[in-house]
């Protein structure tokens, strides 16, 4: 995240939290992303690193 003291990365549940929901905007809201679907595989390796 950029803010007026520069750059500060997300924090792991941050950026999970985010990567989500932007799956589920494009995807549909009922899409699985629990830990052992291929869409929360995705998110969580994402996550990491962001």
């Amino acid at each position: 995240m950029i803010d007026e003291n520069g750059y500060s990365p997300l924090e792991y549940d941050d950026a999970l939290d985010t990567i989500q929901g932007f799956i589920r905007k494009e995807n549909g809201e009922d899409t699985n992303v629990s830990p052992r679907s291929f869409w929360g595989t995705l998110a969580r390796v994402m996550a990491q690193i962001a």
